[in-house]
Parts: C-alpha cells; structure tokens; sequence
C-alpha cells in the first residue's frame, strides 16, 4: 500500500530532528534525543533507511535515508517488476515499534484512495502525456521533433 504523499510529510514535519552540528548517541533515549519540550516516539531514533511508495510516484521507487539531522528522499527509478511496496528498517535504542508502526500506518492510503490511484495509473498515472499521445519533443541543440509516446517510464541502459 502506498503512502499519502502530504500524510506522510506531516508525519516527517512532527519528527524531534536534533538540532546540533554533532549527535552523541548518549542522547538518543526513549523520551528525549536533545530536542527540549519534545515528546515522540521517533526522539530514539538514529537512522532509518529503506524505499517507499507515494501515491504521487506510483510507478517510481523512492529511496528513504535518515540519519542524525538530515531526512532525503530520492527517486532512483521505476520499480523493478510489478512489485511496489514500501519496506523502511529503523535503528535505534529503546524503540516503540507499535507507536513507530501506527504513525507510518495513518500515513498509508485507505482501500478508496488506492482504488483512486489505481484508476489514475491506469489513466497514464498523473503523467504529462499518455500511450498514443503526440508529441513535440526537444532532440538537442533547439532541434525540436514530433513524434507519438509509445511507451512510460522507458529508461535505456546508461541514461
């Protein structure tokens, strides 16, 4: 199931991301990780990293890493087959996995909004252009061609 693209930044925005140039680890306890007046489950967490799916990609697989004060996600390209899925590992000391767990749960997409996205892939996914669209596309050096889109999310080795 994928994530609820903006449920899932609220998520990431309630995160207690310490603000220091250094993390001591001696810091990273249940109920504090150096960030005052903060309570939250994720104050014990050190680093995370995995991949996920966000409804606003569905067909692109995003990479996860998060360590000490800095979150990023990445594209790093279309899934491999027609598994999607979002798999994150979470590190850190005195973890609650079942508070962990529902907050990334309440970020997922219900039984209707996947069946809206589903409806929405089907469609061309949200993209600019679908199968049988034509197109004008710039080749290089302000050399512009048209041309019909035969194919989504095509990548040829070395691109």
């Amino acid at each position: 199931r994928p994530f609820i693209y903006d449920r899932f930044l609220g998520m990431i925005s309630r995160w207690p991301i310490p603000q220091k140039t250094m993390l001591d680890v001696r810091d990273l306890k249940p109920g504090g990780a150096g960030v005052k007046g903060v309570e939250s489950p994720w104050e014990s967490v050190l680093r995370s990293k995995g991949t996920v799916w966000l409804d606003t990609h569905p067909r692109r697989m995003i990479q996860w890493a998060y360590a000490g004060r800095h979150f990023g996600l990445d594209d790093v390209g279309p899934w491999a087959g027609d598994e999607q899925k979002s798999e994150i590992v979470i590190i850190g000391q005195g973890l609650d996995e079942a508070t962990l767990r529902s907050d990334l749960d309440e970020a997922l997409c219900t039984d209707a909004e996947l069946d809206e996205m589903e409806k929405r892939v089907e469609g061309g996914g949200g993209l600019r252009f679908a199968v049988g669209t034509s197109v004008e596309c710039n080749v290089g050096d302000e050399t512009w061609m048209r041309g019909t889109v035969v194919a989504l999310d095509y990548v040829e080795e070395g691109w």
